[in-house]
């Protein structure tokens, strides 16, 4: 009776779209203190009320009451989550094979874009329910294009396979088997020359490295294939060793590639292809090399480049200048090193990237050599000629360094003052900070509430929909077109989708950043899934805010990222440290797949900074550098280059993706800190002893 009142009560809904209720009455709901009776209350109410009591009934496997209240608010034209509750409605309430057909093929038609996936993931589900074969077979195949990651593509091939198989119908077993070819070439039955690459590819991704090097082989010694494939197959043969985390094969494989690539380029020495290759990768081989402790190899190769090369491009030459006087200064070669580091600046055609490297090498060399004037000439030259608004800021600190070491702290302080000032969020403005007496003031960490520009979006938000929200936005970019820097931002962070705000933010002008940054801070160094890190954090002994630095810096809060070198979700782990953690602390892992989860992912982050913790007695240099490179080629460094400035040993780190990690996650720590305790005090020990003073 009360269902047939409340359906005679939608006769007289407006078609006005509603506003969400207010959070008080809507977490009224969520706590059950009370029931409404909802011929009493406002129509938003009612469909709040309904909503969280269809969901609540489905989330407990009472499907058939979760379908009636489904179908009650899908009749409510005044609802701006009616196309999502017909969504819901294919879960939960029954249909025939007639009607998941009907449904397939209308879903782009009858729901919003971001809901086909969830569309065609409840067509899958109420298919496989009733062995409706045909159409677990074209729903999965039309979902695989929604899917992110490579396992969830394939699992539901092999759904597709399982219902073609039982239906004995070769068409059907063709159009899996074809479309399965077109996403993971590794499934060819047909392998032609031309595949011989992209199989290989799909091996390597599919962590297979074996079999792609059988591919990758086959393409390098096929003479009919064009010369950029069989380049791009020789490197990536020798890469797949680099990702199984053996070196020194990989070093070899780029010797032997450089020897290749010589040899045919003797037979054909009007190929520009060919030299440009032979340069590049000798480049790649001698920096390898260098890695591996073994400089002078590494030296000889690019002096023989010099040598018996002509014309070379100044985009190889200037890497080819600078790394030689990196190598020189690593040899204490000071005078040598300067010498090609002058040479790179003289280029004509050098990027900015590479001047600013220039600048910063002859700064860096006479700051060693303690002729501080010298360096301190360079450092202004820097500011002046470069347009890098961060590398202005870092040669302004290391102005004010020269000056410390002339004890001129007048000096030195007026520029970290300024530099404070100037950049309170950045790891130079801290730094900066730091120098002058390291007391950090609270961030306020408060963000106001906020009203989405459309309905829909609102009571996503609402009713606590954060997927759903997430999939909007990422699904209708064009919302921000009418909004400031900061409403996006804002709607990006309430959504719960904080890698889209993140890559909102980097992408603005650095003025712009700055100015968010004084307002927008917990947006920008945002807290997700707390409850569980909390949890994580006590347990292992680690600080909340180091693994959501190491977590921002990583990941970008992006669950499913993959990177070049096969690290893995939030905290980036590698399969092959996840299986040994797996092994010692007996926690449940299949494959590398098993890292998109973020409670997975985290637990084996959380074990690798623990045990680095430990390992390198609280040395926060030490153990940061070691998770983004490894405790052996760190302690290696501290060994050569160990400085009792640790700000000075951090410039000295010689992988340049590894010094700016160090960097970039000390100002996350000091922010994150600033954010969760309020006033904080550090000093530059804590870079080496890991102790704060709060």
């Amino acid at each position: 009776m009360r269902w047939i009142v409340l359906c005679l009560l939608l006769v007289s809904c407006s078609s006005k779209y509603t506003d969400p209720p207010s959070s008080e009455y809507i977490k009224s709901l969520y706590e059950g203190t009370h029931y409404p009776e909802l011929n009493k209350v406002e129509e938003n109410e009612r469909q709040a009320a309904v909503f969280i009591q269809a969901r609540s009934l489905g989330r407990v496997g009472k499907n058939s009451h979760a379908c009636q209240r489904h179908h009650y608010l899908s009749r409510d034209e005044s609802f701006p989550l009616q196309k999502l509750v017909n969504v819901k409605k294919l879960k939960y309430c029954k249909a025939d094979k007639t009607k998941l057909e009907v449904e397939l093929k209308d879903y782009r038609k009858n729901y919003p874009n971001y809901l086909y996936e969830e569309a065609l993931n409840y067509i899958l589900y109420q298919a496989q329910l009733k062995d409706y074969h045909e159409v677990v077979i074209d729903s999965a195949l039309e979902l695989v294009q929604f899917k992110k990651t490579r396992k969830e593509k394939n699992d539901l091939y092999k759904i597709a396979l399982k219902s073609a198989s039982k239906l004995k119908q070769s068409d059907y077993l063709e159009k899996v088997k074809s479309q399965r070819e077109s996403t993971f070439a590794r499934f060819l039955r047909k392998v032609e020359p031309n595949d011989y690459y992209k199989v290989a590819r799909d091996l390597e991704k599919s962590r297979q490295f074996k079999k792609a090097r059988k591919y990758y082989l086959r393409a390098i010694n096929r003479k009919s294939l064009d010369l950029g494939t069989r380049i791009k197959s020789y490197y990536r043969y020798g890469f797949t060793f680099k990702l199984q985390r053996d070196k020194d094969t990989y070093t070899e494989k780029m010797k032997n590639m450089v020897w290749w690539l010589k040899s045919l380029w003797k037979k054909d020495p009007s190929s520009d292809e060919l030299k440009n290759a032979y340069i590049k990768y000798s480049i790649v081989f001698s920096r390898a090399t260098w890695t591996q402790q073994n400089l002078e190899e590494g030296r000889k190769r690019l002096l023989t480049l010099l040598k018996r090369v002509d014309n070379i491009p100044d985009s190889f030459l200037e890497e080819i200048y600078f790394v030689l006087g990196k190598m020189a200064l690593e040899k204490k070669k000071i005078k040598e090193s300067q010498a090609w580091f002058k040479k790179g600046i003289e280029l004509k055609d050098k990027r900015e990237d590479y001047k600013e490297r220039f600048y910063w090498a002859l700064a860096w060399s006479h700051y060693l050599k303690k002729n501080f004037k010298e360096s301190r000439e360079f450092l202004y030259q820097g500011i002046e000629d470069l347009e890098s608004v961060y590398t202005k800021r870092k040669f302004k600190f290391w102005v004010a360094k020269t000056f410390e070491k002339e004890q001129m702290m007048s000096e030195a302080q007026h520029y970290w003052k300024e530099l404070w000032e100037e950049d309170p969020y950045g790891y130079y403005g801290i730094m900066a900070k730091v120098e002058i007496d390291g007391d950090f003031p609270e961030i306020d960490s408060d963000i106001e509430e906020f009203n989405p520009p459309n309905k829909e979006l609102h009571w996503l938000l609402a009713l606590d929909e954060y997927e759903y929200a997430k999939k909007y936005l990422e699904k209708n970019k064009s919302i921000h077109k009418d909004l400031s820097n900061t409403e996006s931002l804002e709607l990006l962070f309430h959504s719960g989708w904080f890698e889209g705000a993140l890559f909102y933010f980097f992408k603005l002008k650095s003025e712009e950043r700055d100015e968010l940054l004084k307002d927008l801070s917990p947006i920008i160094f945002p807290s997700p899934y707390k409850e569980k890190l909390s949890y994580v954090s006590a347990k292992e002994k680690v600080s909340l805010e180091l693994i959501y630095s190491i977590m921002r810096q990583e990941s970008a809060f992006n669950p499913t990222i993959r990177s070049w070198a096969d690290a893995f979700g939030l905290m980036q782990v590698t399969p092959e440290r996840a299986n040994e953690l797996s092994k010692r602390y007996k926690i449940p892992y299949d494959d590398f797949s098993d890292l998109y989860s973020p409670e997975k992912n985290v637990q084996f982050g959380s074990k690798i900074l623990q045990e680095l913790i430990r390992k390198n007695k609280n040395n926060f240099v030490k153990y940061v550098a070691s998770y983004n490179a490894s405790k052996s080629v760190v302690n290696r460094w501290f060994r050569t280059k160990f400085r009792k400035d640790p700000v000075e040993f951090i410039e000295m780190i010689p992988y340049e993706e590894t010094k700016g990690y160090v960097k970039l996650v000390f100002r996350n720590f000091v922010t994150y800190n600033r954010l969760h305790k309020g006033e904080f005090k550090i000093t530059k020990d804590f870079l080496y002893s890991g102790k704060t003073t709060d």
